[in-house]
């Protein structure tokens, strides 16, 4: 247990070393494959980049200095998501370790155990695969297993990149959505799955009272974003457009929707926002909404985009 002015120290050193231990193993050539001339000649970038990309994994960033599908192997990409689901273990533990100190100087509440949160959350992790696991089943080309897991627990611990493009499946959108919204609503509500922890640190109400709040907050994003993308003028007719602007109004919304849960609490655009396909007004609203990210409670602390 973190003792009283030390949370901070301590957290800043763990984070200093799963870093480090990061860096040296993303390096590795079954990470991130390099040529002899490039090994040679740029080693110093390598190592650079690698103790980039392992910060920003560690912290949910969704920054990385090279491309995260073509410059890593399957396994570095394993190692990224890793080192994702260890830095939101440790976001939550300083979180806990701030709770108990708080609530042992007004002596009215107990934060739960870390081990309970941890295990919670691991539980957590495993839902959230079967989650993408079953969505993407029903595409007409499911993609492999291990990519899709990967993806799930980059989603579910607001690592902020993926693979590949979730714009690319609708399916794999639909699925980061509400991966994302069941990270976004933290431990509170994830102690439903587990009564006598719940009954132990958490009122129902409240956590109900999150729940109702944040996804209130989503759909009023979602509406907003439907605004919008609504034609301003007269369109001539669109002929298999993905845009969101050429889509129905209901389709607008669930779109809106589904890139509004997948920003806040996974930090993954679900729409093409590198090409004109969205409004700026659209962008400038994802942004705040990524900025202001996820409940307290969730384990993907931190800005992720």
């Amino acid at each position: 247990m973190f003792t009283r002015g030390r949370i901070e120290l301590r957290f800043l050193a763990a984070l200093a070393v799963l870093t480090a231990g990061g860096a040296v193993v993303l390096a590795q050539p079954w990470c991130t494959p390099q040529n002899a001339r490039d090994a040679g000649y740029f080693w110093a970038y390598h190592y650079w980049a690698c103790a980039f990309d392992a910060l920003s994994a560690v912290c949910g960033v969704g920054l990385t200095a090279g491309d995260i599908g073509d410059g890593y192997t399957s396994a570095g990409r394993w190692v990224l998501v890793a080192l994702g689901a260890a830095g939101a273990l440790l976001y939550l533990s300083a979180v806990l370790a701030a709770l108990r100190r708080i609530g042992a100087s007004l002596a009215v509440w107990a934060a739960p155990r870390t081990l309970h949160v941890a295990a919670t959350f691991g539980c957590f992790l495993v839902v959230a695969v079967a989650i993408g696991l079953v969505a993407t089943r029903f595409a007409d080309e499911p993609p492999a297993v291990g990519a899709v897991a990967a993806e799930s627990v980059a989603a579910a611990c607001s690592l902020g990149v993926f693979p590949r493009p979730a714009s690319e499946s609708t399916l794999l959108a639909a699925a980061v959505a509400v991966i994302a919204w069941l990270a976004a609503l933290g431990w509170p509500v994830w102690f439903f799955a587990a009564p006598p922890l719940l009954k132990r640190h958490v009122q129902a109400r409240h956590a109900l009272l999150i729940a109702a709040g944040y996804t209130a907050m989503l759909l009023i994003v979602a509406w907003m974003i439907a605004g919008f993308e609504t034609p301003r003028g007269r369109r001539g007719p669109a002929h298999d457009s993905t845009m969101l602007a050429d889509q129905p109004p209901t389709m607008r919304f669930a779109r809106g929707l589904t890139q509004a849960a997948a920003a806040a609490g996974a930090g993954v655009p679900t729409e093409d926002l590198a090409e004109r396909s969205v409004s700026e007004g659209t962008k400038a609203t994802l942004a705040l909404l990524a900025l202001v990210g996820p409940a307290t409670y969730a384990a993907g602390g931190g800005i992720s985009w």
